[in-house]
């Protein structure tokens, strides 16, 4: 027999005969005009606080594994009742005749857990509180202890995310539904996306500001700057329980933020000001990391997988490099003084030493030995003249090579050391096989194409990420066309990726965002002609829009607005916005 939510059936098992247990029924007793002395014994047994016993004017409270026994003069037996204060307590009871006018009631009473799972897990990790308790949630089920009156809630989201909790069994067990998603521009307001659905406005942007790409995950929270009038802002989209609730504003004038191991760093260059800094959010504040009186900060910052760079001009002359590296600031190293114009690619590591690329005045390639050697050491630098596009690529053992483009031929910067050639990334018989006149990608993508002077347009022929390398054959088949892929030159005109103050030279036409970059295929015989829009990385290949202008195309009217671990978001003309689901595995 069972008791809980403070129901009884007992009572009317009793009288109708339906017995404690399965195997034993108890007798009616037919009321006479005679009082009767009734004794009950009661045992409990279980896990829980207390519960009720209401028997024939008894009022009594039950505590867990008791004996207790009761007296009653009366003229009829009449059932006893449990009562329960609370929903996860749950009763089974039996009673029993042992002998004339006395009987026997044991009370087994548990008190449940609260639950919470999902059907699919998060695609970042978070925290489940429930009252003062708080639980990683991993994919699976978690537990808490039941409080009244408490109900669980999402805390402590580290990537973003939105997530729900549904109430399956009132106060005892909830659902978790997570949804990733990728913040993004719809026109000057703040948007997250996801695939399929329809962007959603998270900022109204009032003041019309002018939103910074470049969106970073901190704090349970999305960061992100602006600008107007000559002033900079940093915001924060702040999210409660799973859900965005607003954004809170930061006068702190930083036109770029980034999150690292952990930390959230900002560069501040105020115009019109001497004030450089870099600085670091703490305890709800902004705390100056450094603050540069000789020097000027050139640029945002760029990064290499774990480590952040930014470039500095010195007012006596020369440049420094900035780093943030293993997790903590290092004070700007100077660089070599025959380097005139800093390159925007961060420090990169070749074989087990630290370079950085630069440029004279006359547009020679400079390649900076950055270890040990003096800055003003000859030796310290390798020049390359007449070289077209510079980029970086990583090799699948994490060995960083540069690549630059002379001749209409990619080459390899190669070190000999103690008379032993440095590591050759790959045969670049394949990558040469025709001329080349652009190189672009990013760290994780190395992209080559074709292009006639003075256009305003390539045709790609050629990616390679880790261990994979597609031709301009299996770019084609893939896309299932017989067409040229079109890139616009340069493709970065649209992005806030740069920054018009930097002093520092943008090193190949094409760059790639997180393995990816955007390709027309179709007609290109008048302004007017129309084409599909793809969106491209060596692993995969999505179609974004069909009916795609070319003259919009080359207008970098589209562009990748921002790549998350889960999605790509492209822009593209009035109010067209994309968001792909991408696979990272």
């Amino acid at each position: 027999m069972h008791y809980s939510l403070g129901l009884s059936l007992f009572s009317l098992c009793i009288l109708t005969g339906c017995g404690g247990s399965k195997n034993s029924t108890l007798p009616l007793e037919r009321e006479t005009d005679d009082h009767n002395q009734y004794v009950l014994n009661v045992t409990t047994s279980g896990d829980f606080e207390t519960v009720s016993l209401q028997w024939m004017g008894h009022n009594e409270t039950l505590s867990a594994e008791q004996d207790y026994q009761f007296t009653q003069a009366g003229k009829q037996f009449k059932a006893p009742d449990i009562k329960v204060s609370s929903i996860a307590t749950q009763c089974d009871s039996e009673i029993k005749e042992s002998e004339k006018h006395t009987y026997e009631l044991t009370v087994n009473c548990v008190t449940s857990q609260v639950k919470v799972h999902a059907d699919i897990g998060p695609a970042y990790g978070l925290d489940i509180r429930y009252g003062d308790t708080v639980h990683p949630f991993n994919s699976e089920t978690i537990v808490f202890d039941y409080q009244p009156g408490i109900v669980p809630k999402v805390a402590d989201l580290q990537g973003p995310q939105t997530c729900t909790l549904a109430e399956k069994l009132s106060g005892l067990e909830y659902q978790l539904a997570c949804e990733s998603f990728t913040v993004s521009l719809l026109g000057r307001k703040l948007a997250i996306s996801r695939d399929n659905q329809a962007p959603k406005i998270v900022w109204e942007n009032a003041n019309k500001r002018l939103i910074r790409q470049g969106y970073e995950w901190f704090d349970e929270g999305v960061w992100f700057s602006s600008w107007d009038e000559n002033v900079h802002m940093v915001h924060k989209l702040e999210f409660e329980n799973g859900q965005p609730m607003g954004v809170v504003n930061f006068s702190f004038d930083a036109y770029t933020v980034k999150a690292n191991k952990g930390k959230l760093y900002a560069l501040s260059s105020p115009v019109g000001s001497d004030a450089n800094q870099i600085a670091q959010f703490v305890d709800g504040q902004w705390e100056t990391v450094a603050i540069y009186d000789d020097m000027k900060i050139s640029g945002g910052f760029s990064q290499n997988n774990e480590d952040l760079y930014f470039n500095l001009n010195k007012d006596a002359g020369g440049h420094a490099l900035g780093q943030i590296k293993d997790s903590g600031y290092i004070y700007p190293k100077v660089i070599s003084e025959q380097i005139d114009v800093p390159s925007l690619l961060p420090a990169f590591n070749y074989d087990g030493r630290n370079y950085f690329a630069g440029y004279t005045q006359q547009g020679n390639l400079l390649v900076n030995y950055l270890d040990t050697v003096l800055p003003y050491r000859d030796e310290a630098v390798f020049e390359y003249e007449n070289v077209g596009d510079v980029t970086l690529w990583e090799d699948s053992q994490q060995n960083q090579y540069l690549f630059y483009l002379q001749n209409n031929q990619a080459k390899q910067f190669n070190v000999k050391i103690n008379g032993v050639e440095g590591t050759v990334a790959l045969d670049l018989d394949e990558l040469n096989s025709e001329p080349v006149n652009w190189l672009g990608g990013d760290l994780t993508t190395l992209l080559a194409g074709t292009a006639n002077e003075g256009d305003e347009f390539g045709r790609l022929s050629y990616i390679k990420s880790g261990d994979v390398a597609i031709n301009l054959a299996g770019l084609k088949a893939r896309l299932v066309t017989d067409k040229d892929i079109y890139v616009v030159l340069p493709n970065w005109r649209n992005q806030d990726l740069y920054f018009p103050q930097n002093h520092s030279k943008v090193s190949t036409q094409v760059v790639a965002q997180g393995g990816y970059l955007l390709g027309y295929v179709g007609d290109t015989s008048s302004t007017n002609a129309t084409g599909e829009l793809w969106l491209l990385s060596a692993h995969d290949a999505h179609k974004v829009f069909s009916g795609v202008l070319w003259h919009n195309y080359l207008d970098n009217e589209y562009y990748i607005d921002a790549v998350s671990e889960h999605h790509v978001v492209v822009q593209g003309t009035g109010s067209e916005m994309m968001a792909i689901s991408i696979d990272t595995q």
